[in-house]
């Protein structure tokens, strides 16, 4: 049973890892993409 286990713990926790990855690349994304909009913003309001 502990034989079963291990490998299934394992890809659980591999599993959580890569799907923490993923939240933080979207965020970082989410962060890149409203700094990039406030500076169009910005632009678009002087000129």
């Amino acid at each position: 049973m502990k034989d079963f286990c291990l490998p299934y713990t394992a890809a659980k926790e591999r599993k959580q890892e890569y799907s923490k990855r993923m939240m933080k690349k979207k965020f970082l994304e989410a962060c890149l993409l409203k700094r990039r909009m406030r500076r169009t913003e910005k632009y678009s309001s002087w000129r």
